[in-house]
This record gives structure tokens, sequence and C-alpha cells, in this order.
């Protein structure tokens, strides 16, 4: 993404679009942000899902995300996935410095939030990790998705109970097979949900 710029990277989108792809996906690295480059491809009609694969949750309050992916969903035309994740230990302690302390009490408080705003735009949330109370008014009525990248079978539980699915990286069919398809898949039933992605 960072050699093809923005302009590069609209560009893509909009033949990814005219030829016939499901979805589209930006990675959140550099100075580039992957909300608002979404965000500013519009509505061109399409019903291709664009999301995000995947914004680090250490680097944003759940609520600033939420206001993001409210207002890109709302200039897309209702078609977003918010791709998240805890991020690699040393990028947070190394380069964050931030303290890497429980990462999946993290993504649970951090979900709680994010899920209350996009779907009601009202959150009252006191956790461990992340908190917010208060509310706003959604510039649009849809629920923009959430998935959550997870390999750990903790994480796959979480995903599985609270997501619309997994985002994957460097696995292969065996893991996902063996792995990953039936730890989110039993969490999602136990949840009485519908199968994840």
């Amino acid at each position: 993404m960072l050699t093809q710029g923005v302009a590069g990277v609209l560009d893509d989108i909009t033949a990814a679009e005219a030829a016939g792809f499901a979805s589209y996906w930006v990675a959140q690295v550099g100075l580039i942000d992957a909300l608002g480059l979404i965000g500013a491809h519009g509505d061109t009609g399409s019903s291709m899902e664009l999301g995000t694969a995947v914004i680090s949750t250490w680097e944003r309050h759940p609520h600033a995300l939420a206001a993001q992916a409210l207002t890109a969903q709302t200039l897309i035309g209702e078609r977003l996935i918010v791709g998240i994740g805890v991020n690699h230990q040393p990028h947070v302690e190394q380069s964050l410095r931030m303290e890497w302390t429980k990462p999946v009490r993290h993504m649970t408080d951090y979900l709680a939030i994010l899920g209350d705003l996009l779907a009601t735009g009202s959150v009252a949330h006191a956790g461990e990790i992340w908190s917010f109370h208060g509310d706003g008014a959604k510039p649009s009525p849809g629920v923009p998705k959430v998935m959550i990248a997870a390999l750990g079978e903790q994480m796959l539980r979480v995903a599985g109970r609270r997501t619309d699915g997994t985002i994957l990286w460097c696995v292969g069919p065996k893991t996902i097979r063996t792995h990953i398809a039936p730890v989110i898949t039993d969490a999602a039933a136990g949840a009485d949900r519908p199968r994840r992605r």
C-alpha cells in the first residue's frame, strides 16, 4: 500500500469492484489511515465489501474507532468490515512503549465498547483495560461487521462468541480445518450464533 499511495489504492479498489471481487481489504500500516482511505472511495453502488485487515486496538480507543468506522460506513454505503487485532507484543512494547498485558481481556473490553457504539451509539462499560460511558448520534442506521485477528484458542473463542469472524494471516488449509474452524464454530454455537467467517 505504501508504494501505491492513496491514489493508487483507490484506483485498485475501483478496479476490484469492476472485476467483481466480493471484498477488498486495506491494511493499517505506516501513516495512511485505512478507514480514511476506505471512506474516500465513497459509495459507488457496488456490493463489494470493504474491510480493514487489521487496525491495532492499542493505538485507538474504541470510541475513536467507532466514530471513524461509522463515518466510513456512511460514506461507502453500508458495506464495511472493521478488522481489528491486538498487534504483536514487540511492537506494543518497543514502538508504542505500552505495557503488553492481558491481550484477551484487552480485546473483550474493546469489543464491548466498540460493539455497542456501532450498534446503538450508546455504551456504559467499565472494564479492566478499556472503559467508556457515553452516547452519540449515529451517522447511519447500519452496523458495520467486526472481525478480529485471532489464531490462539482463547482469541478464536472470543471471535466466535462476539464478532463476525476472524481474519487470518500466514496459515494454510490444514490449520484452518483442524484448529481455526472447529474452535470458532464451537464457540459460535455455544453462544447460539450462526457460523462465523
